[in-house]
């Protein structure tokens, strides 16, 4: 039996999406239709990025995968500022690869001379740190203490308002990156 084949998603903003392609080709990774599809569907349903955070939590995160991947690249990249709600819930660890992989980031202590450290302490920092990138729009050499302050006040609001996140676990991260920042 054959399928019926889907409408196709308008194009919105192709630059925008052929330069988050080039991203991921620059580090030899996947760069299918389903990557593209992702960034396109995003901007078919938000074509301004600026309402992403009109949008209720549960229509944010009913993205799929690789939109969401697209959303923390957006989010890296100073393209989007999502809130501390879809931080703390939604929120994948491709926040932290996007920031490792965006060329405008300046956080050498996380690399080797090779691929990014993978251990999941260096990992869960990575991500927070993209965290507060997102929150604020800056690069990390950018954040000053009244960011940090603020970033750590917001997250942990929203992880104690979202049922099931961890605000001791977060807390602790959050102090963890923050040592680690100041010993780098």
């Amino acid at each position: 039996m054959r399928r019926a084949r889907t409408a196709a998603l308008p194009i919105v903003r192709p630059d925008l999406v052929e330069h988050y392609l080039a991203h991921p080709a620059a580090q030899r990774m996947n760069t299918d239709h389903k990557v593209r599809w992702g960034a396109r569907a995003l901007l078919a349903a938000v074509p301004d990025l600026a309402d992403f955070c009109r949008l209720p939590l549960e229509r944010q995160l009913a993205f799929n995968h690789e939109t969401h991947r697209f959303i923390s690249w957006l989010s890296v990249t100073g393209r989007l500022q999502p809130e501390s709600d879809y931080l703390v819930v939604g929120a994948r660890a491709g926040a932290s690869c996007s920031l490792a992989r965006s060329r405008n980031c300046t956080c050498g202590s996380w690399r080797r001379p090779g691929p990014l450290v993978c251990d999941a302490l260096a990992m869960t920092q990575f991500n927070l740190l993209g965290h507060f990138v997102a929150l604020f729009g800056k690069q990390p050499h950018e954040l000053k203490q009244s960011d940090w302050d603020e970033g750590r006040r917001l997250l942990l609001e929203a992880a104690r308002r979202i049922p099931n996140r961890g605000v001791k676990a977060l807390s602790t991260a959050l102090f963890n990156l923050e040592a680690t920042l100041f010993h780098c």
